[in-house]
């Protein structure tokens, strides 16, 4: 059912948290680096945004030829949520941009995508 997961998926966060603090350990005690331990905390961290994306694919699957493209268009704009905090990091570390127009492209997209997905429901 739609829904299911959600609740437990909330606690996907501590695995990043209890990771953090044990590879911190291995750094203090010389055994990693620095770069390491952002290797890995950055890898868990991305870890949890699978959640949201595999029960967004269990969500909108349909049997239909109507309703899967309407599913993929739901989708599309579910799809385009997620990716909205790391197009934003990208613009604002790699490219340098400034914060505020990065901030005024997410407001955008987010209006955009908000109204985007209420034609499809």
């Amino acid at each position: 059912s739609p829904g299911q997961g959600i609740l437990e998926g909330s606690f996907a966060i501590m695995l990043p948290i209890q990771l953090s603090t044990f590879l911190m350990t291995l750094v203090r005690k010389n055994i990693m680096d620095g770069s390491s331990w952002h290797f890995w905390y950055s890898l868990s961290l991305g870890s949890v945004y699978l959640i949201p994306l595999i029960e967004g694919l269990r969500n909108h699957g349909t049997s239909s030829a109507v309703a899967a493209s309407v599913g993929a268009a739901s989708f599309a704009m579910f799809a385009s949520r997620l990716m909205i905090a790391p197009s934003a990091f990208f613009a604002r570390i790699t490219l340098g941009l400034d914060k505020y127009l990065v901030m005024a492209a997410i407001t955008s997209s987010i209006i955009f995508i908000n109204c985007g997905s209420k034609a499809f429901q």
